[in-house]
């Protein structure tokens, strides 16, 4: 799946609020912008275009304190569907749907699993309420 121009700003934006929460009084380095950024997403563009994004965003988010920095990252990624999972890394599994190996991600609306290099869902997905329905019919 092919990342757009919008996911990179939000990842750079990201990568902004985590280093406005650490503090710090310099701007961010392209090492530090590196270790914000997942790295199939830092892979997908130049070092020095994640730095520019990461600066624009560094210019923006300026004035908000440390915790504002904090409270502002986190209320964006708590917004992603995987956002509280759990995850178990998937050998092998009897359900032919299910290609393994994968990984298995519990949150609270069911159990998803996805590709273990791209982290995308790959087959099935089953809501706590599906789950909850078949343990009845048993």
């Amino acid at each position: 799946m092919k990342t757009t121009e919008q996911q990179f700003q939000q990842i750079s934006r990201l990568a902004a609020l985590q280093h406005r929460a650490k503090d710090s009084v310099y701007l961010p380095t392209a090492r530090e912008v590196q270790d914000y950024i997942p790295s199939q997403f830092y892979k997908a563009l130049k070092p020095q275009s994640w730095l520019n994004m990461v600066m624009q965003h560094m210019q923006q988010i300026q004035p908000l304190s440390p915790h504002q920095g904090r409270a502002q990252f986190l209320g964006l990624v708590s917004a992603f569907p995987m956002f509280g999972s759990s995850f178990f890394y998937i050998q092998s599994c009897s359900n032919n749907t299910v290609i393994a190996p994968c990984i298995l991600a519990v949150n609270q609306n069911g159990l998803n699993f996805l590709n273990k290099e791209t982290h995308v869902c790959i087959c099935c997905s089953y809501t706590c309420l599906s789950i909850i329905h078949t343990g009845n019919n048993r």
